[in-house]
């Protein structure tokens, strides 16, 4: 072998060698690299997201479709972290797998779940409890309180109106009419839960990291 085709070997395992070690550091950074990608995606797939929708009554007290936003909490939550070639994505909230996988809700002390009727009582709640909710029309507005095996309905009391759903007037036998009544809770022994994968790539998402991937590891070869 003359010392020219030995000079040109060497200069291709040269090349060879470090296109290899390119090729390994890049695939050691994929993960650092996509990982914010992916987190910002599943972000905004929470944001967008609409099917299953909300029940009708969720729908009334947020005023919009919106399944999985409320307070934004859980979009905040998502973050992710890289161990080596690995990366994790995902969520600290106690309740996101319910959310994703779905599931039924039930009552842990009280007979019924207590779902507001409207949005102001839903913030009423947010900051009293369902029984402090309760104490309020009860102690400070004065208003009468009707349980029936799927609602609670207030009557009387002061302002009442401004909280409760208005309910078709009621009449006695003697054709006098009842005190207006107002539905404030809707009762129910369970809530089922539809599943909403969030977390799950969908089939475009995966293309779309399999193309980063390769267009990556193709310019390190380069």
């Amino acid at each position: 072998m003359s010392k020219t085709s030995s000079t040109d070997s060497a200069r291709q395992f040269a090349r060879l060698t470090g296109a290899i070690g390119r090729y390994a550091r890049a695939a050691d950074g994929l993960a650092r690299e996509l990982a914010p990608y992916l987190t910002r995606d599943i972000q905004n797939r929470i944001r967008h997201w609409s099917q299953p929708p909300n029940a009708p009554l969720t729908q009334q007290l947020k005023g919009r479709n919106n399944p999985l936003v409320n307070t934004g909490e859980l979009r905040a939550s998502i973050t992710h972290k890289v161990q080596g070639s690995q990366m994790i994505i995902g969520t600290n909230k106690v309740y996101a797998p319910l959310v994703h996988n779905g599931g039924v809700i039930r009552p842990k002390k009280a007979d019924t779940l207590m779902i507001p009727a409207t949005r102001k009582i839903r913030r009423l709640v947010d900051i009293r409890g369902v029984r402090g909710t309760i104490n309020f029309f009860k102690e400070s507005l004065g208003a009468d309180l009707h349980w029936t095996p799927k609602s609670l309905i207030g009557s009387g009391g002061v302002n009442l109106r401004d909280y409760g759903v208005k309910l078709t007037q009621q009449f006695d036998d003697a054709g006098n009419a009842l005190p207006q009544g107002y539905l404030l809770f809707v009762r129910k022994r369970a809530v089922t839960v539809p599943a909403r994968p969030f977390l799950r790539l969908t089939r475009a998402q995966r293309q779309a990291l399999i193309g980063q991937v390769r267009t990556k590891l193709r310019k390190t070869l380069q």
